[in-house]
C-alpha cells in the first residue's frame, strides 16, 4: 500500500496527495511490485537494493547511493503474542524521503497522528522523528517482555510447558533486538558525526537523547536476558527437584512392595517348614507382610521419602 503525504513550512496540515512531488513524503507499508517498480525508476534506485530492502535477514545499515541515503532498520512487531522484527527502510533522497515497511507500520502512524511539527520538506527533521518513534516502540516492547518475565517469577512454583515455551520465545525476541540495536547505535553514532546527513544544531541534543533512548533498550535487553537466564536456571533446579521427589517416591513403593514379595515367594515354595504346619498358618504368615509393610511405610515417612 503506497501513500504520499505533503508538508511545507507554508502549509499548516499534512495532506495526502495522489501523485508525486518535490518534497513530498511516500510512504510504502506491505509493497506490492508495482509500488517497487515506481521507486526504481522515480529514484533510480537499483535491484540489487531492492532486494536488500526485501532481505528479512538484513542487519541494519546505512549505505550512500549516488545522491539517495539508504538506512535499513529493524522494526519490532507483535503477533499472535510473539515477537519479531521486519524491515522498516528510509531512502533520502534529495527530492523525497521514501520509508518502506515489510508490514503495518505502528511508527509511521505515530508520525502522521503528532503531524504538527512535521514538515516533509526538512527531510533530515523527518528522518529523526521516525528514529525517535522507533526507540519508543523498542522501549514499549522491551518492557512488556519484562512484565511477563517479572510475572513468570511470581508463578515460579506453578511451571508448565506453556511457560517455558514462552520464556524461549521471549530470549530469542530479545537476542533479536540485542543484535537489532547494536547496528542502529552505529548509524546513530555516524549521523551525529555528520558522515551521512547534514543535520541542524538544534537536532543534535535529539539525535544524542535518541542515541541514548536506543542505548538503554539494548541494556534493558541484556539486562532482562540476565533475568531470563536466572529463572531458567530456577526451573532447571524445580524440575529436579520435582524428578527426585518422584524417584524417591517410586523407589518407596518398590522397596515396600518387594518385602512382601519375598516373604510370599519364601513361603510359597514347595517346601515344608516344620513350624507352619498349624491352623493358622496362612494368619502368621499374612500378619508377618502386613508388619513389613507397616514398617517399611513408616520408615520411607520418616526419612520423607513418601
Amino acid at each position: 500500500m503506497k501513500n504520499i503525504y505533503y508538508k511545507t513550512i507554508g502549509t499548516t496540515k499534512l495532506s495526502k496527495i495522489n501523485k508525486f512531488a518535490k518534497g513530498c513524503w511516500i510512504d510504502i507499508q506491505n509493497p506490492l511490485k508495482a509500488d517497487l517498480d515506481l521507486i526504481q525508476e522515480k529514484f533510480g534506485i537499483e535491484s540489487e537494493i531492492i532486494e536488500d530492502i526485501l532481505d528479512t535477514n538484513e542487519i541494519p545499515k546505512v549505505e550512500k547511493i549516488d545522491e539517495n541515503l539508504m538506512v535499513i532498520l529493524k522494526m519490532p512487531i507483535v503477533k499472535n503474542n510473539r515477537s519479531e522484527l521486519v524491515n522498516f527502510t528510509v531512502i533520502i533522497s534529495p527530492a523525497a524521503i521514501i520509508t518502506i515497511s515489510l508490514d503495518s507500520n505502528p511508527t509511521i502512524d505515530r508520525v502522521i497522528k503528532s503531524s504538527s511539527n512535521i514538515f516533509t520538506s526538512q527531510r533530515s527533521k523527518l528522518f529523526i522523528k521516525l528514529l525517535q518513534e522507533l526507540a519508543i516502540l523498542y522501549l514499549k516492547d522491551i518492557e512488556r517482555i519484562r512484565r511477563e518475565i517479572e510475572l513468570q517469577k511470581k508463578r515460579i512454583e506453578k511451571l508448565n510447558d506453556k511457560q517455558v515455551k514462552e520464556l524461549i520465545l521471549h530470549e530469542e525476541a530479545l537476542n533479536s533486538y540485542n543484535l537489532a540495536l547494536q547496528p542502529t547505535k552505529y548509524i546513530i553514532n555516524k549521523i551525529l558525526k555528520g558522515k551521512f546527513l547534514s543535520i541542524y544544531s538544534s537536532d543534535e541534543e535529539m539525535l544524542n537523547d535518541m542515541y541514548e533512548d536506543f542505548n538503554q533498550a539494548a541494556e534493558l535487553c541484556l539486562l532482562n536476558l540476565k533475568s531470563i537466564v536466572t529463572l531458567r536456571d530456577s526451573y532447571k533446579i524445580l524440575i529436579d527437584l520435582s524428578l527426585n521427589k518422584t524417584i524417591r517416591f517410586l523407589t518407596s513403593i518398590t522397596i515396600i512392595l518387594t518385602i512382601p514379595t519375598i516373604i510370599s515367594s519364601i513361603f510359597g515354595m514347595n517346601v515344608e517348614f516344620s513350624f507352619l504346619n498349624g491352623a493358622g498358618s496362612f494368619d502368621s504368615i499374612m500378619q508377618l507382610i502386613l508388619l513389613s509393610i507397616v514398617f517399611t511405610t513408616g520408615f520411607f515417612y520418616y526419612k520423607k521419602w513418601l
